[in-house]
């Protein structure tokens, strides 16, 4: 994952669901300052710097205290 902009771009090893990224924004808007947590396309900054341009990725407007509930969003990204 990386910043880009005002945006936590997130990156998956595959695409996910839309029931699962309904669950998930239902579950984590909390962390979320603005907007909801989306699928997003690769920004310009990650196919200038090469940054694994062919993942599917999720942004979102990440609050940037609540780390501990972002790593829950990750675990449960990864199935866990």
């Amino acid at each position: 994952m990386r910043y880009v902009g005002q945006r936590l771009i997130v990156r998956l090893r595959e695409d996910i669901d839309d029931g699962l990224l309904a669950a998930i924004n239902a579950e984590f808007d909390d962390i979320v300052v603005k907007g909801g947590i989306e699928r997003s396309a690769t920004t310009e900054s990650e196919i200038d710097d090469h940054d694994k341009i062919d993942l599917p990725r999720l942004a979102l407007h990440f609050n940037k205290s609540s780390f501990s509930r972002l790593r829950v969003l990750i675990d449960r990204l990864n199935g866990r």
